[in-house]
């Protein structure tokens, strides 16, 4: 049985090839490769920057954190007080439990369901955050 690392290691050495054959085979198709590739450094480096900082605490004042969890509130029907609750599911749950309901709610809230997409984003977060926390 393989471990996480060495999946995302063997992942990675996957798409190095994948990308070297690119290089070789099509190099139009790997030239635009390489320049999404700057522009997300360079978005990046600009989020990074005072510039882009001062736009996300301008972001952030303009949507408060209150305001996504009602939007999760209103589309999923109750207050959430933690991520067990968001997800519906009962304190020490299994992992198998973590997804089931994660994928039961993300029915509901997902944007391309017309779902919300910051209250997807919270969801996706308190998944995340569950499935690191389990030991099961």
């Amino acid at each position: 049985m393989t471990t996480p690392i060495t999946q995302s290691v063997a992942k990675q050495h996957r798409l190095d090839a994948y990308y070297e054959a690119l290089r070789l085979q099509q190099p139009r198709k790997y030239g635009q490769y390489l320049r999404r590739q700057q522009e997300a450094l360079a978005s990046d480096r600009f989020f990074a920057s005072e510039a882009g900082q001062a736009v996300l605490a301008e972001v952030e004042a303009f949507v408060t954190p209150e305001q996504v969890l009602t939007g999760i509130e209103a589309r999923v029907g109750a207050p959430h007080r933690n991520e067990y609750d968001l997800l519906g599911i009962e304190n020490g749950a299994t992992k198998r439990e973590i997804k089931n309901a994660y994928r039961r709610q993300a029915r509901k809230v997902h944007p391309d369901k017309g779902g919300d997409e910051a209250a997807f984003k919270v969801l996706y977060a308190a998944y995340r955050q569950l499935l690191t926390i389990t030991k099961d």
